[in-house]
């Protein structure tokens, strides 16, 4: 049994019926040929949004819905722009298809109420992530909890400085908190601090990217994986000695 993260491995121990040596965690991987900084331009999107060089954008990449936590960075803004009124907060992504089609609206509603819908880019659906990741200039995974968080490596891998929540697989992706900054899920002022955190602090945003890049090399680049996924094949096929035959 392959599991992405320790965090999915517990649960996966708990509930099937295998030896607990055979449950073995193996994450998903990132290609860093594609995901790799110097390969794209900084400005591609941030000419389309309309943007400054020294606007300095927070971004999350996903679907929208309340799980994701897009509705507490919105909630976060109004303090984060009045200590820093050049952020501006880039939302990619669309609404699960006929799930909660009502959300943008609110979302967008409540922007106007907090009056911060001018610092706010809906940049929709997107395919072209490697681009938008380079456009940021800090990464945000708001989530109540995702059993791995795919975007986040790729954040990494674009050497972009991450916040995370504290739940689920991010914080094993993060090295619990050496690679970015973990938050708790659902709550909004430690959300507004952690972004302060990196306004604040140019030298924190550098080391805490320079580990990520350096952890999405190390722990989840695509060849690394397949390397260890075709090891367990190899380990699978081969012949059994004979007194391990005997106890199966």
């Amino acid at each position: 049994m392959i599991n992405t993260t320790s965090f999915s491995q517990k649960y996966m121990r708990l509930n099937l019926p295998m030896l607990p040596e055979k449950h073995v965690v193996i994450p998903n991987p990132v290609d860093l040929k594609r995901f790799n900084p110097q390969n794209y331009d900084r400005n591609f999107f941030r000419v389309q949004w309309q943007v400054g060089e020294n606007d300095f954008l927070i971004g999350l990449v996903g679907r929208i819905d309340p799980g994701k936590g897009q509705k507490e960075i919105i909630l976060a803004l109004p303090r984060i722009i009045a200590n820093f009124p050049q952020v501006k907060l880039v939302i990619v992504g669309e609404v699960t298809w006929g799930q909660h089609k009502n959300y943008v609206a609110e979302l967008k509603l409540l922007a106007k109420e907090l009056k911060i819908a001018k610092n706010i880019i809906w940049a929709g659906y997107q395919t072209q992530i490697p681009e938008i990741l380079k456009a940021l200039d800090l990464f945000v995974l708001p989530s109540y909890q995702e059993s791995f968080g795919r975007v986040l490596v790729e954040a990494m891998a674009m050497n972009l400085p991450t916040i995370a929540t504290n739940s689920g697989g991010p914080p094993e992706i993060l090295d619990y908190g050496s690679c970015g900054i973990l938050v708790p899920p659902r709550q909004v002022e430690p959300l507004a601090d952690a972004v302060l955190r990196y306004l604040d602090d140019g030298k924190l945003r550098n080391q805490k990217a320079s580990a990520g890049r350096l952890r999405a090399k190390n722990i989840y680049s695509i060849n690394g994986v397949i390397t260890r996924l075709e090891e367990i094949y190899r380990q699978s096929l081969s012949p059994k000695a004979p007194n391990e035959k005997k106890n199966q």
